[in-house]
């Protein structure tokens, strides 16, 4: 993203990004990633082009400011006082639980957007920054470097692909399966010994 520092921001700043996400997911509900363009994505946020390429690259680095957002929806902070004695296995089944309450709230969304982009780069794309990003959390957790009995990398990439794997089926579902249900696998699949 070409206009990282969020505390300059101004209203209009937050608005044209809003603005920006909001155009991206209605176009993700109906058409695949790769056939979005930067011109169709200006259109419907009713912003130019120039204004599009003042904030991003191009529709992928606009992807990757949408799953930032989202993780600064789901992801706890490590600097929460709750969260400071926790393990990282705890910290993941939180990110999970938070990540399915969202998905709830964004069921049909989602559902539409999984018809369109199942097998495109969108969960590509998703997976490559969800992995990123645990693999950074999993740095975090040094003393978890050491207990681990399998590379950080490859957890992350373990943990990423069960999240997407389980979010996805969970919404193209037909049975009707609660949050609380759908949490329970994700815990039995990561009680596998994957850990420590």
């Amino acid at each position: 993203m070409r206009y990282k520092d969020s505390s300059k921001r101004t209203i209009g700043n937050k608005r044209t990004l809003k603005s920006l996400r909001g155009a991206l997911t209605e176009l993700l509900k109906v058409k695949a990633i790769e056939q979005i363009s930067v011109q169709e994505l200006c259109k419907k946020a009713m912003i130019s082009r120039g204004s599009f390429y003042n904030y991003f690259y191009d529709k992928y680095d606009l992807l990757n400011y949408d799953w930032e957002q989202i993780q600064l929806e789901i992801y706890p902070k490590f600097t929460d006082d709750n969260l400071q004695d926790i393990d990282y296995k705890e910290y993941m089944s939180l990110v999970f639980k938070n990540l399915i309450n969202y998905l709830s709230d964004e069921r049909e969304s989602y559902q539409m957007i999984i018809k369109h982009n199942n097998d495109s780069l969108f969960f590509i794309n998703m997976h490559e920054y969800m992995g990123e990003q645990i693999f950074l959390k999993l740095k975090e957790v040094v003393e978890f470097e050491s207990e681990s009995k399998v590379p950080l990398d490859l957890l992350a990439n373990i943990y990423a692909n069960t999240i997407i794997t389980i979010g996805k089926w969970w919404l193209k579902t037909d049975q009707d399966y609660s949050k609380d249900d759908v949490y329970s696998f994700f815990t039995m699949l990561m009680d596998k010994k994957l850990l420590g």
